[in-house]
């Protein structure tokens, strides 16, 4: 019987996509006196593009994803004045997470689990920081009982680990425990090996080998016939 529930954070419970789009607003509200052409639209695309869903692409001359974000904005803007990546580096880590979207149903999703006595968590991969802050800016805060980063862990998904000495930590084995996640690899896979149930939310990434031994769901509220 599952006794506990684990999510993934970005594209899981919230919409990165959407998420980007909203912090696109705010950085023309700031920077656009400094910029010859301050589009919402452009500038939202150059983001998504370079953020490759929280991933750094393959062959990327960074190191971290916010480290991108803030180099690429500095370098492909059109800035006669221009403040940096350094600067702009910052005020994502600062400004993205304000500008958190929900995803569709996840705070109806969890109200539901929580009612019905389900532990709820998040294992996520990034620094603590950004994961905390996001999970800060969401309605449903107050219902997740444990937050890991893989920042603050030392070990990312889908390291077993991660999943295993969380779920014990909570209380529980793994077979009392599923994952959602929308990575196929890192969610699904990971949590396979850890010896948890695995419920894939597609729409995201393409499927790996292991995807036919999990549950799949295209919406979040698919979840409770699972359960």
């Amino acid at each position: 019987m599952i006794k506990a529930i684990f999510f993934d954070l970005d594209n899981t419970l919230v919409d990165r996509s959407a998420s980007i789009e909203r912090f696109a607003v705010a950085f023309v509200d700031v920077y656009q006196s400094r910029l010859v052409k301050a589009d919402v639209e452009r500038i939202a695309d150059l983001i998504k593009q370079t953020d490759n869903g929280g991933y750094l692409a393959l062959g990327s001359p960074y190191k971290k994803v916010y480290e991108a974000i803030g180099g690429e904005l500095a370098k492909q803007l059109d800035w006669p004045d221009n403040p940096g990546a350094d600067e702009l580096t910052r005020f994502w880590q600062v400004e993205f997470p304000k500008n958190t979207v929900e995803m569709d149903g996840a705070k109806r999703l969890l109200q539901q689990l929580h009612t019905d006595g389900y532990y709820l968590g998040i294992i996520s991969n990034g620094a603590q920081f950004s994961r905390q802050a996001t999970l800060e800016n969401t309605s449903f805060r107050p219902l997740i009982r444990k937050l890991v980063s893989s920042g603050d862990f030392g070990v990312a998904k889908p390291d077993a680990s991660i999943f295993i000495e969380t779920i014990l930590d909570a209380g529980f084995q793994p077979l009392q425990c599923m994952y959602v996640g929308d990575h196929p690899i890192n969610d699904v896979e990971g949590a396979l090996s850890a010896g948890m149930q695995a419920t894939w939310l597609q729409g995201y990434h393409h499927a790996s080998e292991l995807v036919p031994a999990a549950n799949t769901i295209q919406h979040l509220s698919e979840l409770l016939r699972l359960l």
